[in-house]
């Protein structure tokens, strides 16, 4: 299993995220490396961590804001592999994406499935990841949004597959920095044993080694590890000595 670095981006600086309420998310401090520079971050992530993808969450264009292209596109020069997820919302403007990352579409803020059938025609099934975004296990869909079973996390999966999506993170929000387990477990176990076609990223409370275990044995193709890696928790080591589990 993959373990791919995250950094959440505000105001052009990494920041802590907490549970999901973004009111309260301050500048990264980590005894491992000073500072809340992104690049840097990134740079530790491909030379200490050893990653090769990396994801990058633009907290302020989820918000609504404009995308700050700028500091993505550098950001893709760095690694090999770069996840955005920007806080998509329907298919329009993504020309400035860089060729090497992959964008990720969040249904916390998507349209709905037809836009994420727009992307998969656009941009490719390689390059197009939805983010089925959860609090405590149940969906977070945008207001509005045309899912025909919203509140389903299996029906909302199903959906985006027939839409031509091959790559689903399940992103529980709530456990996000709570090193608590990310909760997705038997979600997991459920859809990738109705899906075995699909791979599989979970994300958010992950704080260990056992963790990643139990996930690659529920059929998880990745992991997204956040605070767990900026604070040395999780190593490149205990991956014995590669980006896997």
């Amino acid at each position: 299993m993959r373990l791919i670095p995250v950094l959440d981006l505000r105001a052009g600086v990494v920041v802590d995220a907490r549970g999901g309420d973004r009111r309260y998310y301050r500048p990264a401090v980590s005894n491992l490396h000073e500072g809340s520079d992104p690049l840097d971050w990134a740079k530790k992530a491909r030379d200490a961590f050893g990653a090769t993808e990396l994801y990058v969450a633009d907290l302020d264009a989820i918000e609504g804001s404009p995308i700050a292209w700028e500091p993505i596109e550098q950001l893709a020069r760095i690694v090999p592999k770069l996840w955005l997820d920007p806080g998509t919302r329907d298919a329009h403007g993504w020309e400035r994406l860089p060729k090497q990352a992959r964008l990720v579409a969040g249904t916390e803020t998507l349209n709905g499935s037809a836009e994420l059938k727009t992307f998969v025609e656009r941009l490719g099934p390689t390059r197009t990841v939805l983010s089925l975004d959860l609090r405590e296990g149940r969906p977070l869909v945008a207001q509005g949004s045309s899912w025909t079973n919203p509140l389903d996390p299996r029906a909302i999966a199903r959906e985006a597959i027939a839409q031509g999506i091959e790559e689903i993170v399940l992103l529980d929000l709530a456990r996000v920095g709570s090193n608590k387990g990310t909760g997705s477990l038997d979600l997991l176990r459920t859809l990738s044993q109705e899906h075995p076609l699909i791979r599989w990223t979970v994300g958010g409370g992950i704080s260990g080694r056992s963790e990643l275990v139990e996930l690659a044995e529920a059929g998880a193709s990745a992991a997204l590890i956040g605070s767990a890696w900026r604070d040395g928790r999780i190593k490149h080591c205990e991956a014995g000595g590669r980006e896997s589990v």
